[in-house]
């Protein structure tokens, strides 16, 4: 079974939308949907429940062991746990949607346009050439706090699944949403 722990400001937003820690650890144990990044430093689950409610843990991997050439995932760390409905701003899900896509529509609903090197456009969720330090936020005149997620390997120069996300915006559309 996979550990799960969680930053201080995931578990923040985990204890004032009164997510249930179990229904967490058994989206990431339990997953129906995955995606990990090539180096097999982060993991993105996501789980339905009762039909209409999927969970989408995007985490860190902060605890593997490597045996016969393949490595398990003992402990993740997670970065936002987001209680996702059919419906999104930005889009509709269902069943049949894979991890990166409702990653995606996720994304664009509650995040930033950003881009992590001068010569790539800015997207809602980046993957491509890059580092942290290139990053840049398309956030208005007035930014809101983002909490800046994803796969940074700068022995090769790239990133992967980099999202902005707006805790602010979730927490409106989630408050109305119930």
């Amino acid at each position: 079974m996979i550990r799960v722990n969680f930053t201080p400001r995931c578990q923040a937003l985990v204890d004032e939308y009164r997510l249930a820690t179990d229904l967490v650890v058994a989206a990431v144990n339990d997953r129906q949907r995955t995606i990990a990044d090539s180096n097999h430093t982060r993991l993105i689950a996501g789980r339905w429940f009762f039909g209409d409610r999927i969970l989408l843990v995007d985490s860190e991997v902060t605890g593997s062991q490597s045996a016969d050439g393949l490595s398990r995932i003992e402990e993740v760390t997670a970065q936002v746990v987001l209680d996702l409905r059919p419906q999104l701003p930005a889009g509709s899900i269902d069943r049949d949607a894979d991890t990166e896509t409702i990653l995606a529509i996720a994304a664009e609903s509650f995040g930033y346009p950003l881009t992590c090197h001068a010569d790539e456009p800015f997207s809602t969720l980046y993957s491509g050439p890059g580092s942290r330090q290139q990053v840049v936020v398309h956030s208005g005149c007035i930014p809101v706090e983002f909490w800046l997620i994803g796969s940074f390997d700068s022995a090769r120069g790239d990133c992967e699944l980099v999202w902005a996300f707006r805790p602010d915006r979730y927490g409106d559309w989630l408050g109305a949403s119930k």
